[in-house]
């Protein structure tokens, strides 16, 4: 024997004189090498003993022992590993060294429960810090040559966790908001923080080490994409063991415009189009400035128009645009007409009352009396916005001239190549306020018309019921404003009131 057996280990073996054997003791952890030389025996010639020669304690012939293991790796939270040993003999009895604070050394039993040669189980607690335990275990031998193992126990895992702030939309003007990060196992000097855009910041503010809340301050620029952006912020450590990010969404610039239509009759005049927009800049251009020129305030947009001498409606686009590239645009219509104009045009005469883009509407040179209808039946001519849709109502009912007189007078203008004449809906005479109706009069007086009277009711072509229809009474009282007071109303269809028709155009 000349080796420390690997394995046929027993609690009990029978001997044969000329055998050797490896014995060890539990008590004394020691090996011994057994000689058996011959049997002891009795009077009678039975084996009652041996006589044995042995070695103590024995140790075996150097062998080249290697560990399985190039590094111990254990978690932060602690607990046993075992190590194996190869040789190509058994050579225990070792001694084991622990080069590090903590760690101890156990045998190393198999599943059976015996001992398993040449190992041993190495325990170590918990990690408490976040920084690594390093160090080794240095395991020698009698008659072999010694081998360090590193060891590694690793730290606590740092833990970084943003609060429930930022909400998950922001407005898209430049702001600061405070927000929080939670960490563990780890310092603030240790964590950084980024953001996925430059006009981004991150600031630290304070930090509360009872709570281990790192206070911070978020400045955001203004967003001026055109686009919701997504603004990620990014806390992590900087050994990279740990990260967390918190992601919300800047909204895209708020962008309402008062009016996209702007309309002027062909006098000189300005309008004011207030702007609504959380953008910090924005600009207006006129896509004809010999006419139509703009100014802006913070808040609005001037539109300007230089009086219309040309006989032709016209009309220019401001373009209004953001910081962040959103376009609206604002439609600019100049009439060819204004209010009190006289109009003599293809047969059709009138003087204009209303303008609207590139629309007017003029009122007949003259007015009658007359009723509405000689019977009191429904016919369906309740617009109240559009006359000609009543005219034409009317019109469709056999033998209208005759039991209609309102709407046939109006229609009776409509000769020799003049079409188009009716008898106004309830709202379409109500831009006739003081102002608009003076300068009517005075061109209708300059050119032998018949002035409105001031006082008085004159029908609109809206039923109000079988009997009734609507009607509209001017009042020379000033309410305030430069405004006549208008007073729509009902009468019996049968009643004789004033009568004036109206051309659109």
């Amino acid at each position: 024997m000349t080796r420390i057996p690997v394995s046929g280990w027993t609690e009990k073996v029978a001997v044969a004189p000329g055998e050797g054997y490896v014995a060890y003791s539990t008590q004394t952890g020691q090996f011994y090498r057994l000689y058996v030389k011959e049997y002891t025996v009795n009077i009678l010639n039975e084996v009652i003993g041996a006589e044995v020669k042995y070695q103590m304690p024995f140790t075996g012939s150097k062998a080249s022992m290697r560990v399985f293991e190039t590094q111990i790796n254990l978690p932060a939270e602690g607990g046993s590993v075992p190590i194996f040993l190869e040789s190509d003999g058994t050579i225990e009895p070792m001694s084991i060294s622990i080069l590090l604070d903590a760690g101890y050394i156990d045998k190393y039993r198999l599943p059976d429960g015996t001992l398993a040669p040449n190992s041993f189980l190495f325990t170590v607690p918990s990690n408490t810090s976040n920084k690594p335990i390093e160090g080794s275990l240095l395991i020698q031998f009698p008659y072999s040559d010694p081998i360090e193992l590193p060891v590694v126990i690793a730290g606590q895992l740092p833990t970084l966790q943003w609060s429930d702030n930022p909400m998950n939309e922001w407005s898209s003007a430049a702001q600061e908001f405070n927000t929080y990060l939670h960490i563990t196992n780890t310092t603030p000097d240790e964590v950084e923080f980024s953001t996925n855009f430059p006009d981004c910041r991150i600031e630290f503010q304070t930090y509360n080490e009872a709570y281990q809340w790192i206070y911070l301050k978020v400045t955001l620029g203004e967003n001026n994409t055109g686009q919701p952006r997504k603004v990620v912020l990014t806390a992590r450590t900087k050994d990279g063991r740990a990260s967390a990010e918190i992601e919300f969404t800047q909204k895209v610039h708020d962008f309402q415009l008062a009016a996209e239509t702007v309309n002027f009759d062909r006098q000189q005049g300005s309008y004011t189009v207030n702007i609504t927009t959380t953008a910090s800049e924005f600009t207006a251009v006129s896509s004809d400035e010999t006419w139509c020129t703009v100014s802006k305030t913070s808040s609005a947009i001037v539109v300007r128009a230089t009086a219309n001498d040309t006989s032709k409606n016209r009309t220019a686009t401001v373009r209004v645009r953001l910081n962040d590239g959103q376009t609206k645009t604002i439609e600019v219509n100049q009439n060819r007409f204004a209010a009190g104009d006289y109009y003599d045009i293809d047969g059709v005469t009138g003087v204009v009352f209303w303008t609207e883009g590139p629309r007017w509407k003029i009122v007949s040179m003259d007015e009658t009396q007359a009723a509405w209808s000689l019977e009191q039946v429904p016919t369906g001519a309740t617009d109240q916005e559009d006359g000609a849709r009543n005219q034409a109502i009317i019109q469709s009912i056999p033998g209208w001239e005759g039991l209609y007189p309102a709407f046939a007078w109006c229609a009776a203008k409509n000769a020799a190549n003049a079409t188009g004449w009716y008898l106004p809906a309830s709202n379409e005479l109500l831009p006739l306020d003081r102002g608009t109706m003076e300068v009517v009069n005075a061109t209708l007086a300059s050119n032998g018309g018949s002035a409105y009277t001031g006082e008085g009711s004159y029908w609109s072509s809206t039923e109000y019921s079988n009997k009734d229809a609507r009607y509209n009474a001017y009042y020379s009282t000033d309410i305030g404003g430069g405004h006549y007071k208008i007073n729509t109303s009902t009468k019996s269809k049968t009643q004789e009131l004033k009568v004036r028709a109206i051309h659109a155009f």
